[in-house]
């Protein structure tokens, strides 16, 4: 967590960074303008993650696994500001929170184990975290320059690179709450890649994911297939 923290703080640092460039008399006041808008991209997702195919006891509580993923985005003018081109990099942050007390290990060869607890402890949460360093990149097209009348669309894929994993389960006991958070990759896929798309109108915008990649490593964990809908904090 206190990576993510501090990797969160460091994106907003640079966007401020990119927004603050400032002009000088030497006429580079356009190009400056020109960079500040290029990377005015900063977009933030908030969405609840899904599992296709998973087993019984690795049932999802829907309302409890979110994602949230920050990027940035450099624009690429393909037709005036109507279409354009969106290379993009940032991080996705997901929780796949269990509606069953599952414990999370891994076996000797790393493969992902899991069971229903058996310390007859009061559980009040537990889930498994992935983060990810992602690249995105998105075709956009949008009606006008409005942003409070425009239409706008966006369909693009992703890949991205595991950079942290772990499980964290909750519980009390004694009557107190108590964390136990455990660091494994639990036969996680390093690299994952999916498609994904957008749609606004105004400032309401939605999003989707599909992973073309599964979850876990083959042989190394359920065969489930990870995807995620939700709100797009940003014109796009």
């Amino acid at each position: 967590m206190k990576l993510t923290k501090l990797l969160f703080f460091i994106f907003l640092c640079s966007g401020s960074a990119f927004c603050s460039i400032k002009t000088d008399s030497s006429g580079s006041d356009r190009s400056d303008k020109d960079q500040r808008r290029a990377w005015n991209g900063f977009l933030i997702d908030i969405g609840f993650n899904q599992l296709q195919n998973v087993p019984a006891p690795l049932e999802l509580n829907a309302w409890r696994s979110k994602g949230v993923n920050l990027y940035y985005y450099y624009q690429l003018k393909l037709i005036k500001d109507n279409l354009t081109l969106n290379p993009g990099l940032g991080l996705g942050l997901d929780s796949y929170s269990f509606s069953d007390d599952v414990i999370m290990s891994t076996s000797s060869n790393g493969s992902f184990l899991y069971q229903i607890d058996t310390l007859n402890r009061s559980i009040l949460k537990t889930k498994l975290a992935t983060n990810y360093f992602d690249f995105p990149l998105e075709l956009r097209f949008k009606t006008g320059k409005n942003d409070r009348s425009s239409f706008r669309m966006a369909i693009g894929a992703k890949v991205g690179v595991l950079f942290n994993a772990h499980s964290k389960i909750k519980y009390l006991e004694d009557g107190f709450s108590r964390k136990l958070k455990t660091r494994d990759d639990f036969g996680l896929q390093q690299i994952r890649y999916g498609i994904m798309g957008r749609i606004g109108f105004g400032y309401f915008n939605i999003f989707g994911y599909y992973s073309l990649s599964k979850l876990f490593e083959d042989g190394k964990g359920p065969d489930v297939t990870p995807f995620m809908f939700g709100i797009t904090l940003s014109n796009f």
